[in-house]
């Protein structure tokens, strides 16, 4: 259990970062709303059937291709790797080096077909035509014996620090969204006060 000291202090990292992150969404508002109208577009949304298609002479309209669909397809067929593969190069000249290449180049395949790094670097590839960012989170499992995981988050659940440009490197924080089961949050990390999104009065949303 937190001391009264340490809960004020909980509660001032709670609010600043609070600050931080509304800062950040705010700051993104306009290019997630553009991503979900390129969505909308590429995905043919911007036709519809009503009867404003039929022209005066009761005949109906010529039909529009939509041909963002093809077009975002054909990026992703020449920008997104089917089945990637690659091949460690030794350091120096020697058959000790040649082996270890081949084993490297076992090994890193081997955590590619694992974190299905084909699947999610077609996802964040398509956020990254549709919303002009895809994000990949990559590391080291260390309960699977440090195999290398990836895992794809959506445009729309990620904040970057808004003081950041173009250089990784002046990102000072980068906030993700994860949705969980409330129970599991609570014990994931130690807050056994934590209510579930849509409570009322302290009551479970069902």
């Amino acid at each position: 259990k937190r001391t009264p000291e340490e809960n004020v202090k909980a509660e001032s990292l709670k609010k600043a970062w609070e600050k931080r992150v509304n800062s950040g969404i705010e700051a993104q508002k306009t290019w997630w709303e553009d991503g979900r109208d390129n969505k909308k577009f590429i995905r043919g949304s911007c036709w519809s059937y009503s009867m404003d298609q039929q022209l005066p002479n009761s005949q109906w309209s010529k039909t529009t291709a939509n041909r963002m669909h093809a077009l975002v397809n054909g990026y992703l067929a020449t920008t997104v790797y089917r089945r990637p593969n690659v091949n460690a190069k030794p350091t120096k000249a020697g058959d000790d080096s040649m082996k270890r290449a081949i084993v490297d180049s076992s090994w890193l395949n081997y955590c590619m077909r694992e974190c299905r790094a084909e699947e999610h670097l077609h996802l964040a590839t398509y956020d990254a035509i549709v919303y002009g960012a895809g994000f990949i989170e990559q590391g080291l499992d260390s309960k699977a014996g440090g195999v290398a995981y990836m895992n794809w988050a959506s445009a729309e659940d990620v904040v970057c620090d808004p003081h950041a440009n173009t250089v990784m490197e002046s990102c000072g924080w980068i906030a993700r969204r994860i949705t969980m089961n409330v129970s599991t949050a609570r014990k994931l990390y130690k807050t056994p006060e934590l209510k579930a999104d849509g409570d009322v009065e302290g009551k479970p949303h069902s």
